[in-house]
């Protein structure tokens, strides 16, 4: 049985649960491994894992050995409370952030958004407290996912999906799916694109559908992160041979 590197928040539950449901109803299953992002991504390089539910930034970084699984992705628009910049009350301006170092792409976000749009290059701090330690230690903290839940009555913030909608009139790409070529069969790369229908749960609205504005965000997402130095280059989106029948 192939394996499969998956995240633990739950806006991408939806696409798991659907593998996890599979698994007893036909022949075709897989083993779900549960990592930090950047754990997968060296489990996959290391063919220690079959495929991995992965960030733009993390594909970026090793887009020559990796394949991009079609038609399905993890996506929202506006307020979807996923990613989200919480900061201390009265604050005029941010000169630090407090981050968990795991959140790569969620970092890179952060750092778009506030130089893009408010002119701000703050520091970021490794969190390893709790979050209100990390609101002492710094003057905001950013939290991502789950996290979200923890300050979600907390009005002091920034909606970062928000504000990338407001930035480029696009919708936000969480992950999705990365295999090498010649790693899975055509009826498991069958099985990763059948979980795409959009999902309300959690009181989030999120699309799995890689759409072309999908790929457009993701294209703008790396567009940026190069301006601002955070790429070396911008990467090619290299998506999965597929046969003309799969």
């Amino acid at each position: 049985m192939k394996r499969l590197g998956i995240i633990r928040h739950e806006y991408a539950q939806p696409l798991f649960d659907g593998l996890r449901r599979s698994a007893s109803e036909s022949s075709v299953g897989f083993e779900l491994v549960q990592d930090a992002p950047a754990q997968l991504v060296l489990k996959l390089l290391q063919d220690e894992i079959d495929g991995a539910f992965l960030s733009p930034l993390d594909y970026a970084k090793h887009s020559t050995a990796l394949r991009i699984v079609p038609d399905v992705c993890a996506v929202s628009t506006g307020e979807s409370s996923i990613i989200e910049l919480h900061f201390r009350d009265d604050l005029t301006d941010i000169s630090s952030i407090a981050v968990n170092p795991e959140s790569s792409s969620e970092i890179v976000l952060a750092r778009l958004i506030l130089e893009e749009k408010y002119s701000l290059t703050p520091k970021f701090l490794p969190l390893h407290d709790t979050i209100h330690q990390g609101l002492e230690k710094a003057e905001s903290v950013l939290l991502v996912g789950n996290d979200c839940v923890t300050l979600k009555r907390r009005p002091n913030k920034l909606d970062l999906v928000d504000e990338w909608l407001d930035v480029t009139e696009l919708q936000y790409v969480h992950g999705f799916w990365v295999t090498k070529e010649d790693v899975l069969s055509e009826e498991e790369v069958s099985l990763l694109r059948k979980f795409n229908e959009s999902s309300h749960g959690h009181d989030i609205s999120i699309s799995y559908r890689f759409h072309d504005e999908a790929i457009e965000s993701l294209t703008e997402f790396y567009r940026m992160a190069y301006y601002y130095g955070v790429l070396k280059d911008i990467p090619d989106l290299k998506f999965l041979s597929l046969k003309e029948n799969f």
